[in-house]
């Protein structure tokens, strides 16, 4: 079964904060806070066991790996779409459809004038809903697009700082590497 990248990292940082605070954290006597100061290798070169420096730098690595998996997408630009241009075509094929039935059914009830009437009628009302229609579905897109460029340009506004991010979570594991 694939796993999302979200799922992975959970678990990677549940695996790694168990085993840092019940087992890091009292060898190397310092509290949270002084940690979440410390980078990883600054911490794996606290740690006296060689066996338990081994796995603190396995599970940090893999935990960073899995940052970096999981949120390579926010340091990519995202492209912002462009709204200028939305329209929405409406079909006429449902009036004039209608508008023959329509006076098909008159022409067989009252004879060709009421059916002349009655397509006349008939064609200009479904016309106008037919463009109310219309009208509608394109203020929809029109939102919709305005929504989507707005999250692109929030997005691309952290860009830098998640690029920035990834770089010093891959400058870690590369320590870790070479412990």
């Amino acid at each position: 079964m694939m796993t999302s990248t979200y799922e992975l990292l959970k678990a990677k940082q549940s695996e790694f904060n168990t085993f840092n605070s019940t087992v890091v954290r009292p060898l190397v006597g310092l509290n949270e806070e002084e940690m979440d100061n410390l980078g990883f290798a600054e911490v794996a070169k606290r740690i006296g066991d060689l066996d338990i420096r081994k796995r603190y730098c396995e599970l940090a690595f893999a935990m960073l790996d899995a940052n970096i998996a999981h949120y390579q997408s926010d340091a990519t630009i995202m492209p912002v779409p462009d709204t200028t241009i939305i329209t929405h075509e409406w079909n006429n094929s449902g009036v004039v459809a209608s508008t023959l039935v329509v006076s098909a059914i008159a022409y067989y009830l009252g004879g060709t004038i009421s059916a002349l009437l009655a397509a006349a009628a008939w064609y200009w009302l479904s016309h106008w809903l037919s463009n109310k229609a219309a009208s509608y579905r394109t203020q929809q897109l029109s939102k919709e697009a305005m929504a989507h460029q707005e999250a692109a340009i929030a997005h691309n506004e952290l860009v830098a700082e998640w690029a920035a991010t990834l770089q010093k979570w891959e400058a870690a594991c590369g320590e870790l590497r070479a412990m």
